[in-house]
């Protein structure tokens, strides 16, 4: 709707009418012209700067899905099943910017071998006839890069006495172009579309949305305390990886600089460059950031907290030498359990079964036994490098702070509601 209305490119104008403004309500006709008159729109209106393009190429997307799954009896009366997934993604839609381009040749030297585009914009502040920074968004489809794929292995066991046993672990893995986050063109062509280079070379990157590996246990026992009593126990044990970078929550994120190194001014900030070793760090100019604790923050210091940040992260550790990935580092695990109790009470009255359901659910059991366990965990940044070019255009390295703090770990506890255990009553009436 915002890109139908307020990014159509057409010329448009606003009237309010309040009973406080004084303006009147106009009364409605099938005259263009009239109704122009009635909200003073016979003047210049205004031209969006920054409509939205539908590309002449454009095409539906389209989902190639295949699955394939394998059920066994295995000894012991345990069903075992095996089932992978594949989706591929055909002319998947992503917004670009018309506005902004590459001329071929002009490149950004960051040293040590990391030379990436250099954007430049048809249409500035500087030359446009409003003085107004004008956009062109264009929706249109990308290529065909852009999958996802599952493989599930699962267990289930089921006593006589009643104990009910399920065991099943999850790897998957997905690459898209976009994730297709903003309520309007304009963020969903920032958001989440971190690159080395500019958005519209449409880099893909891991989903930040799929969590790479998942392990599922239950047990549940039924308990028949008489002919019309029964209770019934649950544990569910939740093993995945999934953490929060701010107050969202993911299950990958991307290594970043805090801006947009390459000139793209509408553009999301960049993927950083991992040094192969701490001595690489030693050309790289770093520039003092500050103080800490009363004391400068040295460049030769911020050398030392960025290697040492690296070489505690499991993902920057093995990434050293090369650019870090759009969604490649993994949330930590987190590790949850939930228990539920049920008490069933049944009469029979006519033909028809009445049941009184009493029932209990505590989610997040670790934590109600624990303040310190069952915690999600929280990323201390990911916006680790500032990228900036001096007056004599000379461009200079900052290691960020966290909070004023030197960032030398990647996550610590997430202390939110999110984290802490829930407890349920229940009461339903039940009759079949």
């Amino acid at each position: 709707m915002v890109s139908a209305v307020g990014n159509s490119g057409m010329g448009q104008t606003s009237y309010w009418a309040t009973q406080t403004n004084g303006q009147t309500l106009p009364n409605f006709t099938m005259s263009q012209e009239d109704m122009l008159k009635q909200i003073n729109a016979t003047s210049s209106p205004t031209i969006p700067t920054s409509p939205t393009i539908l590309s002449e190429d454009l095409r539906m997307p389209k989902t190639w899905k295949a699955s394939l799954a394998f059920d066994a009896k295995l000894p012991g009366d345990i069903d075992f099943t095996l089932e992978g997934i594949y989706n591929w993604d055909l002319n998947p839609v992503v917004v670009s910017n018309a506005n902004v381009y590459w001329d071929g040749t002009s490149t950004i030297d960051f040293g040590h071998g990391d030379i990436r585009h250099k954007m430049s914009n048809y249409i500035t502040k500087s030359n446009a006839p409003d003085k107004q920074a004008h956009q062109a968004y264009v929706l249109e489809n990308a290529g065909t890069k852009a999958h996802y794929a599952s493989l599930s292995f699962q267990l289930h066991k089921a006593f006589d006495f009643g104990l009910d046993l399920n065991a099943s672990y999850t790897l998957q893995t997905a690459k898209s172009y976009t994730e297709g986050i903003g309520d309007q063109v304009a963020s969903a062509y920032k958001n989440y579309r971190n690159s080395i280079n500019a958005v519209n070379d449409n880099e893909t990157g891991y989903a930040t949305y799929v969590a790479p590996n998942r392990l599922l246990i239950s047990a549940t026992y039924k308990l028949k305390e008489s002919k019309n009593v029964t209770n019934t126990f649950s544990l569910l044990y939740d093993g995945y990886q999934y953490g929060y970078l701010g107050s969202y929550s993911y299950s990958r994120y991307s290594y970043i600089f805090s801006n947009n190194v390459i000139g793209d001014g509408t553009g999301p900030e960049n993927l950083i460059y991992v040094p192969a070793s701490r001595q690489e760090l030693n050309s790289w100019n770093f520039v003092d950031n500050g103080k800490v604790n009363g004391e400068v923050y040295t460049a030769d210091m911020q050398r030392d907290d960025f290697w040492t940040f690296i070489q505690q992260d499991d993902y920057l550790k093995n990434r050293t030498g090369q650019y870090a990935e759009r969604g490649g580092a993994k949330m930590p695990w987190h590790h949850q359990l939930d228990f539920k109790y049920l008490r069933d009470m049944s009469i029979k009255w006519g033909k028809t079964k009445h049941t009184l359901q009493l029932g209990l659910d505590i989610e997040n059991l670790l934590n109600f036994l624990c303040k310190d366990w069952g915690l999600y965990k929280q990323i201390t940044g990911n916006t680790l490098l500032t990228y900036k070019t001096n007056k004599d255009n000379v461009g200079e390295y900052t290691y960020n702070l966290v909070n004023g703090a030197r960032h030398i770990s990647t996550s610590q506890n997430y202390e939110s509601a999110a984290s802490t255990y829930r407890i349920q009553f229940t009461i339903r009436y039940l009759f079949n």
